[in-house]
């Protein structure tokens, strides 16, 4: 679908900036409809936060019938990630 990839280079243009701030954030992995993002764990929760957000916004602004969702995990690695509550 073109809204993830449009999602997708919206979450890249932030990480770029906030690398200017310190952050030290990258994305690691794409596959299909998911990013793989790593940022030091002090800023984890945060960008979390903003990615939801963004990601709500896009859906807004491309007038879709359903609102955008995102899931995020965070831990160590790939395998031991465990999914984040923000609401």
């Amino acid at each position: 679908m073109q809204w993830t990839n449009r999602a997708m280079v919206r979450v890249s243009e932030p990480l770029r900036r906030w690398n200017t701030e310190g952050w030290d954030g990258f994305i690691t992995l794409q596959v299909h409809d998911e990013l793989g993002i790593s940022v030091p764990e002090r800023y984890a929760y945060q960008l979390g936060v903003q990615l939801r957000q963004m990601v709500r916004d896009l859906g807004e602004e491309l007038n879709l019938l359903v609102p955008l969702e995102i899931s995020v995990s965070c831990g160590p690695s790939w395998g031991e990630n465990e999914a984040t509550k923000y609401d």
